[in-house]
């Protein structure tokens, strides 16, 4: 006869369920450190962009949060347009370049009180430097990232491991 026993059937089960268990928080995990980086990657690959469209338009640019919430400014989306008239405002009529649409509710994008970012016409920030957290919750807890925009508009990005 062929086949398998079931004393042989419930050894591989058992071997294949101890090596799941040790897999999964490891996957837990790297998942919510992908998240981060990829919500990090959104924000600078933004800030970079209207940056470089204030020095390419000679128009100052700005990246506001579309619908800011306490300690999640930019988590809510994002808009970036120019400021034609220079008033630090969003008026009608002013062209929109880009927008982002809102991240899930596991997701903080922000600082706590900058709800804008906004670059005159040579792409040096006005204001600043900000530090912003890119967060996600995981399974295995928090994980983000930290992104600092310095006054003359360069991003340093570095891992963070207090995400609140």
């Amino acid at each position: 006869m062929r086949g398998f026993t079931l004393v042989e059937l419930m050894i591989v089960i058992v071997v294949l369920s101890v090596l799941a268990s040790m897999a999964v928080p490891s996957l837990s995990s790297f998942l919510g450190r992908s998240s981060a980086l990829s919500i990090e990657s959104d924000f600078v690959n933004a800030v970079s962009f209207a940056r470089s469209e204030a020095r390419r338009r000679g128009l100052p640019v700005a990246v506001t949060a579309t619908a800011p919430v306490a300690g999640n400014g930019f988590g809510q989306g994002w808009t970036i347009w120019v400021d034609t008239n220079s008033n630090s405002t969003y008026d009608a009529g002013e062209p929109i370049l880009r927008s982002h649409a809102a991240y899930p509710t596991s997701v903080s994008l922000g600082d706590g009180s900058v709800t804008q970012v906004y670059f005159n016409q040579q792409g040096y920030l006005n204001g600043g430097p900000w530090q912003f957290r890119a967060c996600t919750a995981s399974a295995a807890g928090p994980t983000g990232y930290q992104i600092t925009v310095l006054a003359g508009g360069v991003i340093d990005v570095q891992e963070s491991v207090s995400c609140p």
